[in-house]
């Protein structure tokens, strides 16, 4: 599993738990996925719309997040997304072979599930100090993409079993070649 992929589905798991009052002390920094992590934030788009500007921090860390999100966040969820390349990003080589490097592949985003609103967030990695003494080299900032009527997003969920079929799908068709 790709460590990015690997990232968002322990914050997802591990803040469901959070949320359902489960102890989970040591989980930021101690999980194995952040192993070589120096940062995980979150932040909020700067007002003025200009990405040269600051970014607001929401949350210097996971359980940070988790605590701020408790007030209202029902659940976690993970999505998946396919990748819209730039025009200067296009290149003919399968999203599959592109997810080996930081920021290739599908784009997974974490929605953070109201009664009635959701809060979509995505991750964006980055290299950090390659020499830092800890071997913790990456940095992650998640950044607020957006709020919509929880009942729009649940309309484009799938369901499990199919999303399920899905998969079974994708692994019998595969080939591998060794």
């Amino acid at each position: 599993m790709n460590g990015h992929i690997a990232t968002a589905v322990a914050i997802v798991c591990a803040g469901n738990q959070f949320l359902a009052g489960k102890n989970i002390d040591g989980f930021w920094p101690g999980a194995p996925v952040f192993s070589f992590m120096k940062r995980v934030e979150f932040r909020h788009p700067p007002a003025s719309g200009n990405d040269a500007d600051e970014y607001p921090l929401a949350a210097a860390d996971p359980m940070q997040w988790f605590a701020a999100l408790k007030p209202w966040c029902v659940g976690l969820r993970l999505h998946n997304v396919k990748p819209v390349r730039g025009p200067h990003q296009q290149i003919n080589v399968a999203d599959r072979m592109l997810a080996g490097f930081v920021g290739g592949g599908q784009r997974w985003l974490i929605e953070a599930a109201g009664i009635t609103e959701s809060e979509i967030w995505e991750p964006f990695h980055r290299l950090g100090d390659r020499n830092d003494p800890e071997s913790r080299i990456w940095q992650c900032t998640h950044i607020l993409q957006g709020k919509s009527p929880r009942a729009e997003i649940d309309g484009d969920v799938l369901p499990l079993d199919e999303t399920l079929n899905d998969c079974i799908g994708a692994l019998a068709n595969a080939t591998f070649r060794g």
